[in-house]
């Protein structure tokens, strides 16, 4: 079949989502940001129990980790601190300590 380029479906974003790696291991990767989010229930109790960590790909440290009660308040402080990378001027700078 002869395909003429741009003619064809476009392509959809994917949507974005959480993925359970494990009951304590949650994982959020958006390819067109190469951008990973992880939130990881250390079972302390407190305000310390769900750590979470951004990274990008090809760097060996993340940009951005925290600590937070809940996994929800984990999960919106990553996806903030995504938010605020992109955000930043690019001199490779990241998004701090959230």
């Amino acid at each position: 079949m002869n395909s003429v380029p741009g003619t064809g479906p476009s392509p959809r974003k994917t949507a974005v989502k959480w993925q359970a790696l494990s009951p304590s291991a949650e994982l959020m990767v958006s390819p067109e940001r190469s951008a990973r989010r992880a939130v990881r229930d250390t079972g302390v109790p407190g305000g310390d129990r769900f750590r979470w960590t951004v990274a990008m790909l090809g760097q060996l440290d993340p940009v951005a980790e925290g600590r937070a009660e809940s996994r929800a308040e984990a999960r919106s402080l990553a996806e903030a601190a995504v938010a605020a990378f992109f955000a930043e001027p690019s001199d490779g700078g990241s998004a701090g300590d959230g």
